[in-house]
């Protein structure tokens, strides 16, 4: 039998807070200088989603198992 995996991402806005973090900062996407400081603002606030918002599943063997786990 065939084992699988699945991501579950929850409804989130991680654009809209990313367009915030920028503004606030005034940090802008074409502007070479700012190439760090966005890179890190980025990994930051995806760290902190993928806590929250991200669920990696245990592997299930079957789909029966694959929609019991999605509901």
């Amino acid at each position: 039998m065939e084992s699988h995996n699945y991501c579950l991402i929850k409804k989130n806005k991680i654009y809209e807070d990313l367009y915030e973090i920028l503004e606030d900062e005034e940090l802008i996407m074409d502007n070479p200088n700012h190439k760090e400081e966005i890179k890190y603002k980025i990994k930051k606030l995806t760290t902190s989603y993928f806590d929250n918002v991200i669920t990696i599943s245990d592997t299930v063997s079957t789909s029966n198992d694959n929609l019991e786990n999605l509901m």
